[in-house]
């Protein structure tokens, strides 16, 4: 028998919050029973969890707009400034 098909269609940065982190729950779970308890896989589970909190308060941030750019908005960052500033929401100091 066949899993069934998930659905991954969101309507709002809180529904994509909530597919990241059920994603993540998973992958910790198949991890502990399945995979050895690998660390990377539990890090990357968290990188996960994090994007979908990360897309909510980054879409429509104004600050994050500027320095990532648009269609028609020239980014205010480079490349590599991209990713640190990426890296930095996802790592916050503050959060655990």
């Amino acid at each position: 028998m066949s899993e069934p098909k998930r659905d991954f269609s969101f309507r709002s940065p809180e529904e994509f919050s909530e597919i990241c982190h059920q994603l993540a729950m998973s992958m910790h779970h198949k991890n502990r029973v399945a995979m050895g308890e690998s660390s990377f896989v539990c890090e990357l589970a968290e990188v996960i969890r994090r994007a979908g909190l990360v897309f909510g308060e980054g879409l429509g941030n104004p600050q994050v707009s500027r320095g990532f750019g648009a269609a028609y908005q020239t980014a205010e960052l480079s490349r590599d400034e991209q990713a640190k500033a990426l890296i930095d929401m996802l790592f916050p100091k503050s959060r655990g």
